[in-house]
């Protein structure tokens, strides 16, 4: 990794529990006005942030945490429950890095999701999972990310060496 992209790098955060990590993680994203995405062990959830959802008391099943808008991501995540948590945050400071921005369509069925929707938020997914979702029309939503680039030394490669959450967004403008 080249040394402009360390800035990015993650910390470990050894010896901590998971409700003191999820802690340090909720700290470092006073001020973030955006969205949320959370995969635990027994739920999948997507809101706004900051959200009323009392995530410490699922902190022992966490397993990612991703606290974003287009200016700056917090991520805290970990390989399975009892292992460290690492921390990362994007943003700002990654300005002088390459980058490109993508926008993603999020695997909802329609034709199944329409009156869930509409009563409750709620969307399922093509595979049946089911998550709420924040947005006002889910039709064509789609998660904006922002790639981050790094190359190898040897031959000049492009490589993704890193990615974050920017936006969430919904309706039909999206429609490609």
């Amino acid at each position: 990794m080249s040394k402009e992209n360390e800035k990015n790098k993650c910390r470990r955060l050894e010896k901590i529990s998971a409700s003191e990590a999820l802690q340090m993680a909720v700290t470092e994203a006073e001020g973030i006005k955006g969205y949320i995405c959370a995969a635990m062990t027994d739920e999948y959830l997507v809101d706004c942030w900051p959200s009323a959802h009392n995530l410490i008391g699922k902190a022992d099943k966490l397993l990612d945490l991703r606290i974003f808008n287009p200016e700056k991501e917090v991520r805290l995540f970990r390989s399975y429950v009892g292992s460290d948590f690492y921390i990362r945050i994007a943003g700002p400071d990654c300005t002088g890095t390459d980058y490109y921005d993508e926008k993603q369509f999020l695997d909802i069925d329609w034709q199944v999701s329409e009156q869930s929707f509409q009563k409750s938020n709620m969307v399922f997914a093509t595979g049946g999972g089911a998550y709420k979702l924040p947005l006002k029309n889910p039709l064509n939503a789609v998660l904006k990310v922002r790639n981050y680039l790094d190359y190898y030394p040897v031959s000049g490669q492009v490589y993704v060496y890193d990615w974050r959450c920017m936006d969430l967004e919904g309706g039909k403008d999206n429609a490609i």
